[in-house]
């Protein structure tokens, strides 16, 4: 079977992923690429900022996609993995005349107002198109997903929930823990992903938690604000800041900290709870819908009211002085990952494609 993926995003060898996108199609790739032949229409990460400004780059990216999907690459089915890439793989595939999959993390709807008015109107118009078109199948990263493509009015009879999953032996390499507590963060840096609440998290702690310290990974046009809100609270010295880190160093640096807190407001799936419960870390996180789902109501860590950033620095504060109520999360944690992996969730995204090629 020939596979064609249009997608923003793709790692290159030393696997730095910015987001749970990236992962996902990666994994899958490297999975489906011993068995079919499979091509990869995509940018690079390395060259795109992380920006919310960046919408010129990527109409250009939707042109050239088709363009170069036109040309010549062969496939028996084109998926397009988020929203700058379905009206691309759609009009590719329709042009070869093959099945078209879409791939969809998460529906945004109004939260696009968080990238503001010119982004955010391109996005939600993209997104609304998107979902108008006819396609062969859906894959939905998860039941919630699910949800709000059917209430945009996609057949739920074409629509394949497929959780993402965890490679364990990632996370088999030694990390040393830092001196002293530390939390982690791994987001964008983006309003959004509310990074901002783990520093004021951390300045809550900072009298009651000698030497605690927040390392801070990832990138974007809030790092300078946030670092300004450091130095307003006192905690700049008790911070670093990390980003675009290769996959053994990022696993590393999670090893080395003992709490993640993800307080993210918008989230496709929040696969970074799971790479954290992986590498030995409970988390912290808001008790959205989709922290629900995936945490299985919170195993492995806690969920804390949405917004409630004193509440997530309670819970951080007792996960670092309850040692018995920390190692019963890291227990659960483990459990937890048991329903999650890689090569499942590539067969599963195989069985999709294979039922969709007649000759296959």
């Amino acid at each position: 079977m020939k596979i064609l993926f249009v997608t923003e995003f793709f790692p290159d060898a030393k696997k730095v992923f910015t987001g749970g996108v990236e992962a996902r199609t990666w994994f899958t790739v490297d999975y489906l690429r011993r068995r079919h032949s499979v091509r990869v229409i995509s940018r690079r990460t390395a060259l795109v900022a992380a920006s919310l400004g960046s919408g010129w780059s990527r109409m250009w990216f939707m042109v050239r996609a088709v363009i170069e999907g036109w040309r010549g690459l062969k496939a028996d089915v084109v998926e397009g993995s988020n929203v700058i890439c379905y009206l691309p793989a759609w009009l590719t595939a329709k042009i070869k005349g093959v099945a078209v999959v879409a791939w969809v993390p998460d529906i945004l709807g109004s939260d696009w107002r968080h990238f503001g008015w010119l982004t955010g109107s391109l996005g939600w118009s993209l997104e609304w198109l998107s979902f108008k078109l006819p396609w062969d199948q859906v894959i939905a990263l998860s039941q919630q997903t699910k949800k709000k493509l059917v209430a945009r009015g996609v057949n739920p009879e074409r629509i394949s929930v497929i959780y993402p999953g965890i490679d364990q032996d990632e996370f088999t390499i030694p990390g040393k823990k830092r001196a002293g507590a530390t939390i982690c963060m791994i987001a964008r840096l983006v309003p959004y992903k509310r990074v901002a609440d783990g520093v004021k998290s951390a300045a809550e702690l900072k009298s009651e938690l000698a030497g605690l310290k927040l390392l801070v990974i990832g990138a974007g046009p809030e790092k300078r604000r946030l670092m300004k809100l450091a130095q307003n609270l006192g905690v700049a010295g008790r911070i670093y800041w990390k980003s675009r880190l290769p996959r053994t160093s990022l696993v590393q640096a999670l090893k080395s900290c003992q709490v993640l807190c993800h307080l993210s407001m918008v989230e496709g799936f929040g696969l970074v709870m799971l790479e954290a419960v992986a590498a030995g870390l409970p988390y912290v996180a808001y008790d959205t819908p989709i922290n629900q789902e995936v945490t299985y109501g919170g195993e492995g860590g806690v969920l804390v009211p949405v917004g409630n950033w004193r509440r997530a620095a309670a819970a951080v504060k007792l996960l670092l002085t309850d040692q018995q109520f920390y190692r019963q999360k890291a227990a659960e944690g483990k459990k937890l990952l048991k329903n999650y992996s890689w090569a499942e969730a590539a067969r599963r995204t195989e069985a999709v494609y294979e039922s969709l090629v007649p000759s296959v």
